[in-house]
Protein backbone atom coordinates (compact mmCIF):
# COMPACT_ATOMS: atom_id res chain seq x y z
CA UNK A 1 0.00 0.00 0.00
CA UNK A 2 1.33 3.96 -0.92
CA UNK A 3 1.02 6.57 1.69
CA UNK A 4 0.05 10.06 0.68
CA UNK A 5 -0.32 13.12 2.63
CA UNK A 6 -2.87 16.03 3.01
CA UNK A 7 -2.18 19.51 4.68
CA UNK A 8 -5.84 20.13 6.63
CA UNK A 9 -6.78 23.40 8.53
CA UNK A 10 -8.81 22.08 11.40
CA UNK A 11 -10.22 26.01 11.87
CA UNK A 12 -11.93 26.24 8.23
CA UNK A 13 -11.95 21.92 7.45
CA UNK A 14 -9.97 23.31 4.13
CA UNK A 15 -6.82 21.74 2.64
CA UNK A 16 -3.79 23.37 1.49
CA UNK A 17 -3.30 23.69 -2.32
CA UNK A 18 0.82 23.73 -1.47
CA UNK A 19 2.57 26.97 -2.75
CA UNK A 20 3.92 29.56 -1.09
CA UNK A 21 0.93 31.34 -0.66
CA UNK A 22 -0.67 28.42 0.91
CA UNK A 23 -4.14 28.41 -0.01
CA UNK A 24 -6.90 26.52 0.87
CA UNK A 25 -9.79 24.14 -0.92
CA UNK A 26 -12.00 22.03 -0.44
CA UNK A 27 -10.00 19.37 -2.67
CA UNK A 28 -6.40 20.47 -1.63
CA UNK A 29 -3.39 19.04 -2.90
CA UNK A 30 -2.08 15.52 -2.13
CA UNK A 31 1.94 15.19 -1.44
CA UNK A 32 2.66 11.41 -2.47
CA UNK A 33 5.81 11.50 0.15
CA UNK A 34 6.34 12.44 3.63
CA UNK A 35 9.29 14.14 1.99
CA UNK A 36 7.44 16.24 -0.57
CA UNK A 37 5.20 17.66 2.20
CA UNK A 38 8.15 18.44 4.72
CA UNK A 39 9.75 20.51 2.18
CA UNK A 40 6.50 22.30 1.08
CA UNK A 41 6.66 22.83 5.53
CA UNK A 42 9.82 24.28 5.33
CA UNK A 43 9.46 26.20 2.65
CA UNK A 44 6.61 27.73 4.23
CA UNK A 45 7.64 28.40 6.81
CA UNK A 46 10.92 29.73 5.77
CA UNK A 47 8.77 32.90 3.66
CA UNK A 48 8.92 36.07 5.22
CA UNK A 49 6.07 36.91 3.21
CA UNK A 50 3.60 34.26 4.77
CA UNK A 51 1.47 35.49 6.75
CA UNK A 52 -0.83 32.80 7.39
CA UNK A 53 2.61 31.46 9.67
CA UNK A 54 0.40 32.17 12.89
CA UNK A 55 -2.14 29.85 11.75
CA UNK A 56 -0.29 26.91 11.58
CA UNK A 57 -1.35 25.48 14.93
CA UNK A 58 -4.64 24.58 13.71
CA UNK A 59 -3.28 22.69 11.08
CA UNK A 60 -2.91 18.82 10.87
CA UNK A 61 -1.79 16.45 8.58
CA UNK A 62 -3.72 13.57 7.21
CA UNK A 63 -1.98 10.20 6.47
CA UNK A 64 -4.33 8.11 3.32
CA UNK A 65 -2.85 4.44 2.62
CA UNK A 66 -3.90 4.15 -1.33
CA UNK A 67 -4.09 0.35 -2.42
CA UNK A 68 -4.74 -1.23 -6.06
CA UNK A 69 -8.69 -2.65 -5.50
CA UNK A 70 -8.74 -4.35 -9.49
CA UNK A 71 -7.85 -3.61 -13.08
CA UNK A 72 -10.06 -3.34 -15.97
CA UNK A 73 -9.41 -2.63 -19.44
CA UNK A 74 -10.89 0.67 -20.79
CA UNK A 75 -14.17 -1.03 -22.72
CA UNK A 76 -14.78 -2.73 -20.06
CA UNK A 77 -14.54 0.33 -17.70
CA UNK A 78 -15.95 3.00 -19.64
CA UNK A 79 -19.01 0.72 -21.16
CA UNK A 80 -19.87 -0.49 -17.08
CA UNK A 81 -20.18 3.53 -16.51
CA UNK A 82 -22.16 4.83 -19.79
CA UNK A 83 -22.76 2.08 -22.56
CA UNK A 84 -22.80 4.50 -24.99
CA UNK A 85 -19.66 5.11 -24.80
CA UNK A 86 -18.71 1.70 -25.54
CA UNK A 87 -20.15 2.97 -29.23
CA UNK A 88 -18.39 5.83 -29.48
CA UNK A 89 -15.22 4.40 -28.16
CA UNK A 90 -15.57 1.17 -30.89
CA UNK A 91 -16.86 4.06 -33.73
CA UNK A 92 -13.56 6.23 -33.05
CA UNK A 93 -11.10 3.06 -33.04
CA UNK A 94 -12.97 1.99 -36.75
CA UNK A 95 -12.19 5.40 -38.22
CA UNK A 96 -8.71 4.91 -37.59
Amino acid sequence: MKTVYKLKDKTTGLYSMGGVSNKFNKHGKIWKSKGHLINHLKQFIRSKENILYKNMDNWVIIEYEICELSKSDLFSFMSSNDPKIELDLLSSINRS
